[in-house]
């Protein structure tokens, strides 16, 4: 694997900066019969949906962990996001499908301590 080049913080936006950034790690599997083209899809139907026009939305990627593990890392501007966004997912159709994709997928949010 080759390493990336790190990326300049000047051109990091603004809210990436913020030390108040909640980050959510959220580790998950794929679900029993679901593929990895299944998950791409509802992954970017739940970003370009939901995620980005949420106005405490910050940053998201999609990591494909080894072992067969995935892991959705999410910047969210503060707390109340989080809250918020949570409130909304367990209607959300949207974020049904994604989840859907998942076993045994379990969340942990992270306060930012420090950003080199």
């Amino acid at each position: 694997m080759t390493a990336a080049s790190p990326v300049p913080m000047s051109s990091l936006p603004a809210a990436f900066l913020d030390a108040n950034v909640v980050v959510e790690w959220a580790p998950f599997r794929l679900a029993d019969g679901v593929s990895e083209a299944e998950l791409l899809s509802a992954s970017d139907r739940l970003h370009e949906e939901v995620l980005r026009h949420h106005p405490g939305f910050v940053h998201r990627e999609l990591v494909r962990l080894e072992g067969g593990q995935w892991a959705d890392l999410v910047f969210w501007r503060n707390q109340e996001t989080v809250q918020a966004i949570m409130a909304q997912a367990p209607r959300d159709p949207v974020f049904g499908a994604y989840f859907r994709c998942m076993k045994d997928g379990s969340m942990a949010l992270a306060q930012r301590v420090r950003l080199y």
